[in-house]
């Protein structure tokens, strides 16, 4: 209640729970608390609250960088570009992920200027301190897209809202108390029960939907879900005391 950028990330330093980080940093994004990228000067191993009540998320998100890099990250400190981050012995493939990662960004660079920086740096034809040229920034789409390929998370925007939602469904924050009905999202967490059958907890910009599937159309979900960036679309019923229970799991647009 007091500080809750501090209490989502412990949450996430603890280690999650049965939860993949990506269901904190949704849940923090829907409380109101923004998401910054781990800062290359300011960002921790682990998440952190930052000065402004933002949750700046950890280095240990990021794709490729072990205890070691992050040692040399800490090391080589302040960071005056993505060159000194280089010189401290990152190298250019972790540093390329740290650019679309957003990294950088609290230097005032845009990502395409911290990709291009990092790029530059091996080639020894552009000396640290000259800035990079006029470069058009990236798209949402783009951003997004390498933000999930870096950390698995974004921090702009919730993933879904760069696709376009398919007619007819509903938001899983809200369903409705009874009748049949669509929702569409992300799976936050997949549970099996005995006989094939499981549950999907549902997750798209407004809440979360936990949903029973019965056997067999928990495995056809499961298959479904198989896909890198894959949505599913449930078509439900409302049953007794809240619960939700699927009659039928189609794929959904595919993130990527």
């Amino acid at each position: 209640t007091r500080s809750p950028a501090r209490a989502m990330a412990a949450f996430m330093a603890a280690g999650g729970g049965f939860y993949n980080p990506r269901a904190y940093v949704e849940e923090a994004r829907r409380m109101g608390i923004g998401i910054l990228p781990p800062g290359v000067n300011t960002g921790d191993w682990l998440c952190s609250p930052a000065e402004d009540g933002s949750l700046m998320l950890g280095f240990s998100l990021i794709r490729g960088m072990g205890s070691g890099e992050y040692g040399k990250l800490l090391e080589g400190r302040p960071h005056r570009s993505p060159a000194s981050v280089r010189d401290a012995g990152i190298g250019r493939a972790l540093a390329s992920v740290m650019a679309a990662a957003g990294c950088f960004d609290e230097m005032g660079l845009s990502r395409s200027e911290a990709a291009w920086a990092v790029s530059s740096r091996g080639s020894g034809l552009f000396p640290e301190g000259v800035p990079p040229p006029p470069l058009p920034g990236y798209t949402r789409e783009y951003r997004v897209l390498s933000e999930l390929e870096a950390m698995g998370v974004t921090t702009e925007v919730h993933p879904l809202e760069i696709l376009e939602r398919p007619p007819g469904t509903l938001s899983a924050g809200d369903p409705p108390r009874e009748g049949r009905y669509s929702l569409w999202g992300r799976a936050a967490f997949l549970r099996s029960l005995g006989g094939g059958a499981g549950f999907v907890m549902l997750e798209d910009p407004t809440g979360v939907a936990d949903v029973y599937l019965p056997s067999p159309l928990y495995r056809e979900a499961e298959r479904i879900l198989r896909r890198p960036g894959a949505t599913l679309v449930l078509g439900c019923t409302a049953g007794e005391r809240g619960r939700v229970s699927a009659l039928e799991a189609v794929p959904g647009p595919v993130l990527g």
